[in-house]
């Protein structure tokens, strides 16, 4: 019964609907298959109504209201396809396109743009402006990853909203007022947000592109795929555009309980990695003094005879693993069972950190298993900052970094030894084993291992 009270009835375009107390019109409309178009409006952001794309009549209202920021009411009739809404939002978009620049044919939005479709569909069919449209530089950057062309944006604050409301940094800002209003960087600011390239996905024009995307691929020669982010234990939910079996670009994905429909940067502009030139195809061995390359079956027999040999010369418990927090779930599961139910013990781990330490900041890769008992030495490319999150660890994602590490030591341990870096550390070189999803080198004998 409590919950019936909460529902209110309305009409939309004839078509009757009970939606719960404070829903905005533009939701409720949605229930009954009924599109209002929008361009500022986001159900994760709060309404501004600063497009008015989304003109509706509600009866015993004088003049038409913005659907994204009115809520419904007991009783509401509400119309989206009367006269005074098309002359509305037809006179929104020529406004609108008033500046805008005729880039379509160049623009990477071309294809995939709100403002065409809505222009497609609800906009006139000329425009009546024939005086010089504004001109500013082409683009700009206002970040490592992202350009900013001013006369494309209609000043919908999606992007500035997101930074304050979302990501909790309003480095991007409105600068000056009126007709000379612009997006831009605050005074002394700089757009270093780990969320930044979700302003990407969320402009409904070409303003903000990506610079890894721009001029690379177009709608109609990209194919989308589905998939998860492995680059760090989250799991958040993305979307691969790939073109000739290349990455294009990666985007979000929305799965609410994971990812709340945003990407980091270190998701969404770290797979440049796959397609590189520098990347290692296949596993190498090596043999006085040089790696060479072998095919899986020789190099997965020659790593199992080598852990074979060490174990049978030392006992189990000198060997000890090191998985990377990247991995798979399935991939830890397989790593950790090898080593409990096959070799026999319980040295395995997934950090080099005491586990006390944050999330954020365990993650090291790139031990450098030669340098000698107890010094452990790491890449500092690859050291994650605590207070930055994954952002910052860009560089060797890039570059190329471990994905998982094994190391065999000829000590006795403990089942579960104190620290793992303790247990790598007590290897002496005698074997170790680094797999990566971008290189893959053996290494044995205490030999150094290839930069």
């Amino acid at each position: 019964m409590e919950d019936r009270m909460d529902l209110v009835n309305v009409t939309i375009d004839d078509q009757p609907v009970s939606v719960p107390k404070g829903t905005l019109i533009v939701e409720a409309a949605k229930q009954v298959g009924v599109d209002i178009p929008v361009f500022c409006y986001h159900p994760k952001m709060k309404p501004v109504g600063a497009c008015r794309m989304c003109f509706v009549e509600i009866e015993k209202m004088p003049r038409p209201q913005t659907a994204c920021t009115t809520p419904v009411g007991e009783g509401m009739v509400v119309r989206t396809t009367t006269p005074t809404v098309k002359e509305a939002q037809e006179s929104v978009l020529e406004f609108l396109l008033i500046n805008h620049p005729l880039d379509c044919p160049i623009c990477d939005k071309g294809g995939e743009c709100p403002l065409q479709d809505n222009t497609f569909a609800y906009g006139p069919g000329a425009s009546r402006y024939t005086e010089v449209k504004r001109r500013y530089e082409k683009p700009i950057s206002i970040s490592k990853y992202i350009k900013l062309d001013r006369e494309r944006c209609i000043m919908c604050y999606r992007c500035t909203r997101f930074a304050s409301e979302i990501a909790g940094d309003e480095a991007l800002t409105v600068l000056d007022r009126g007709s000379h209003s612009e997006i831009g960087l605050a005074p002394g600011r700089t757009f270093d947000s780990p969320f930044s390239g979700n302003t990407i996905e969320l402009c409904p024009v070409g303003a903000l592109t990506s610079d890894l995307y721009r001029f690379r691929a177009r709608p109609w020669d990209i194919k989308d795929h589905p998939t998860v982010c492995t680059e760090c234990p989250v799991g958040c939910n993305v979307t691969l555009t790939v073109r000739d079996n290349s990455i294009m670009r990666s985007l979000a994905r929305e799965n609410t309980p994971v990812d709340d429909g945003w990407l980091c940067d270190h998701g969404r502009f770290t797979y440049r990695y796959v397609s590189s030139d520098e990347r290692l195809t296949q596993p190498m061995i090596r043999r006085d003094g040089t790696l060479e390359a072998v095919d899986w079956d020789e190099a997965i027999a020659y790593a199992g005879s080598k852990l074979q040999e060490v174990i049978h010369r030392h006992g189990p418990s000198s060997a000890a693993g090191l998985i990377s927090e990247r991995q798979s779930n399935e991939d830890m599961y397989l790593f950790q069972k090898l080593f409990r139910a096959v070799i026999g013990n319980n040295n395995v781990d997934s950090s080099l950190e005491r586990h006390a330490q944050p999330a954020a900041g365990r993650l090291r890769c790139g031990l450098d298993l030669d340098s000698g008992p107890g010094k452990g030495r790491r890449d500092s490319r690859l050291e994650r900052e605590p207070d930055r999150g994954p952002a910052n660890h860009r560089p060797a994602i890039e570059e190329g970094s471990c994905a998982w590490q094994q190391a065999y030591s000829d000590q006795p341990g403990q089942d579960r030894p104190r620290s793992p870096r303790r247990a790598l550390a007590a290897t002496k070189g005698r074997l170790g084993i680094r797999l990566d999803c971008r290189r893959v080198i053996t290494d044995f004998g205490g030999r150094k291992r290839e930069r």
